[in-house]
């Protein structure tokens, strides 16, 4: 229905043609700007969230910020966890801040994988969600920042991280690849023993830190919100100036916005609409003919009807007793005959007069 569609990056917009949802001609890439971040830090004043009173004062801590939504991988910093300490002798903390969610979380299977490795589940403090002030005193605490996101639309934490000066490991994958350059991204996929020898490099040489840092912010300069702004102002004036596409132009000319098409016709016809794209074809041809289009739309009413009617007789709202009505939804009311019988609508009487209507 849309004149064009504007993604916030090429992963996004890749995704959406490969579904045939649109025509790559109506679709366009414009990154998000991220120099409100690299501007802004220290505009919340520092606050400790409640439970990192239970962090040791000289513990160094490597930080996930995120849901706890499978794709953010927060099993992968469990692994990454246990490689440090097993491997490196790490022995600081891994601190996890985001909500927590309702559906599609890894919650069980992280407390799954914590009972089974009590020595991690020790080092690991989870402090589910956090304000703003809460989240700028974990950058100024933590040592490293974690992103082991597998799946991200943009993914602003390492811009976040680079900007209070911290260095961050992410995957270079889906929509990261675009924004930030392959080399610094330091987690080799999804290996916690080639990326534990990374993490404790960031830990423990300055200089890889700096360099780390420098990069994200390089790849920052270009990802303005002036360039964002002045490219979709581009695409809104181009959208505006180009012809409707077929379903804009009937949407504005008779869609829900104007009332004549129902709710229920974009449920049928819209997008994932009930009717398979296979059958609407076949349909308008039955229902555009008119020896085909009554005996059909008859046919479907009286299967609605006899839904109606059966769920009156099994809920005992009318019996077989002939006079008792009862409403079947829009076709109105109905009244139950004699005979047990419930009448659609007057039947239709072939005769010599009309049979030559119906070429059989």
């Amino acid at each position: 229905m849309a004149d064009h569609v504007v993604f916030i990056s090429a992963h996004a917009q890749d995704e959406a043609l490969a579904e045939g949802l649109l025509d790559e001609r109506r679709a366009t890439v414009v990154h998000n700007g991220v120099d409100h971040t690299l501007l802004g830090a220290g505009t919340a004043d520092p606050v400790p969230p409640p439970g990192s009173e239970r962090l040791p004062a000289d513990a160094e801590v490597l930080l996930c910020l995120g849901t706890d939504f499978r794709h953010k991988n927060r099993l992968f910093a469990f692994r990454l966890l246990t490689e440090l300490r097993e491997a490196h002798g790490w022995d600081g903390y891994l601190v996890l801040a985001g909500p927590h969610v309702t559906h599609g979380s890894s919650a069980r299977d992280e407390a799954a994988w914590l009972a089974q490795h009590p020595g991690t589940a020790e080092a690991v403090l989870d402090l589910s969600a956090v304000s703003e002030g809460g989240k700028e005193w974990l950058y100024e605490r933590c040592s490293l920042v974690l992103y082991p996101t597998v799946y991200e639309g943009f993914g602003l934490v390492p811009f976040e991280a680079a900007d209070h000066d911290r260095p961050c490991l992410w995957a270079p994958a889906t929509s990261l690849a675009e924004v930030l350059p392959a080399d610094a991204a330091r987690i080799a996929p999804w290996s916690p023993e080639l990326t534990a020898e990374e993490a404790i490099q960031l830990l423990r040489d300055e200089p890889t830190r700096r360099e780390n840092v420098q990069a994200i912010r390089s790849a920052a300069r270009s990802l303005t919100w002036g360039t964002a702004a002045t490219e979709l102002l581009r695409i809104y004036q181009a959208a505006c100036d180009a012809p409707a596409t077929p379903v804009s132009a009937i949407e504005r000319r008779e869609g829900i916005m104007q009332g004549l098409l129902s709710r229920d016709a974009m449920r049928l016809i819209g997008p994932d609409g009930a009717i398979p794209r296979e059958f609407q074809r076949p349909l308008l041809a039955l229902a555009t003919h008119p020896q085909f289009a009554r005996p059909m739309f008859r046919a479907i009413r009286l299967g609605y009807l006899a839904a109606y009617a059966a769920v009156n007789f099994a809920s005992k709202k009318i019996t077989n007793s002939a006079g008792q009505s009862f409403t079947a939804g829009k076709l109105g009311k109905f009244t139950v005959a004699a005979g047990h019988t419930i009448l659609l609508g007057p039947p239709f009487v072939f005769n010599k007069s009309n049979i030559s209507q119906f070429n059989f």
